[in-house]
């Protein structure tokens, strides 16, 4: 384990997650129906383990010619406890600072996810916990800045379940 490469596989586009789903059904005579895949492909994000996860519950749960919404749904009912497990292992290593500080950056809107919104949220200064967004970006690669003082997640989805929905 300790001679082997790590390789980043970077995020799919929906166009490909959405194709490798569909193509592989088209492969076995089966259709998926529009609202089942655009639901696919958000539950996925672009992360291609969820892709693996998600896609192989979801042709599990279904037992018909067409894949639908229905079918990804239960898809998610199972591959939920193995997505949110994959969770946890990332962020097992964090401080409790650092935790909270990704539950901050959680509970704001994609588009307000700033260094100092979540600053504010936490009740401090962006100085003040500068160090701690560096550690998740350089240490723990769980954010990634994205603009002038913008953040972003890293993982789709994390932020899903750092607030603790289920949708």
């Amino acid at each position: 384990g300790e001679r082997a490469h790590r390789i980043e596989l970077g995020l799919l586009s929906e166009g490909d997650v959405a194709e490798a789903l569909t193509a592989f059904a088209e492969h076995a005579g089966v259709t998926v129906d529009a609202d089942a895949a655009d639901r696919f492909v958000e539950l996925v994000g672009g992360y291609p383990y969820f892709l693996h996860v998600l896609g192989s519950a979801t042709w599990n749960a279904g037992d018909g010619t067409v894949i639908t919404r229905d079918d990804v749904e239960a898809g998610w009912k199972h591959a939920r406890p193995t997505i949110e497990m994959f969770y946890e292992e990332r962020l097992r290593d964090l401080t409790e600072t650092q935790r909270h500080y990704l539950e901050a950056m959680a509970s704001l809107d994609p588009e307000e996810r700033t260094s100092g919104n979540v600053a504010r949220a936490l009740g401090s200064s962006t100085e003040a916990v500068g160090s701690t967004q560096q550690a998740l970006i350089d240490t723990h690669a769980i954010l990634r800045r994205i603009g002038r003082g913008r953040i972003a997640f890293t993982l789709p989805g994390i932020d899903r379940h750092l607030r603790g929905a289920g949708d």
